[in-house]
């Protein structure tokens, strides 16, 4: 994906999203498997609940669980990280992704 540089962003920032994509690579590290499958499966390969439950052989109501418990997880280990005071875009888009999720 093409991004365009912000003009308004600075050192500070870049700093930010480098700090936070670390603590990102960590919290997905440190998440148990059975968690994170489902999890990048929805977030990163964009499947539905339905192809979820079909690739990884369990029922759609177990996938919502896991993707449920998975975002729950990581913004608990990524908000003890990081104040909130201090969010940058990057973390304030990745933050709606793990929130969010209804399909």
């Amino acid at each position: 994906m093409l991004q365009i540089a912000d003009p308004h962003r600075g050192p500070e920032d870049e700093a930010i999203d480098g700090e936070f994509s670390k603590d990102l690579e960590e919290a997905l590290h440190s998440t148990p498997d059975w968690m994170l499958s489902p999890f990048l499966l929805r977030e990163i390969e964009e499947m539905s609940y339905k192809e979820i439950a079909q690739v990884l052989q369990i029922p759609m109501g177990t996938v919502m669980s896991r993707l449920s418990r998975a975002r729950q997880l990581l913004v608990k280990k990524l908000s003890v990280k990081n104040r909130p005071s201090v969010r940058s875009s990057s973390q304030q888009s990745l933050g709606s992704a793990i929130e969010g999720g209804a399909e």
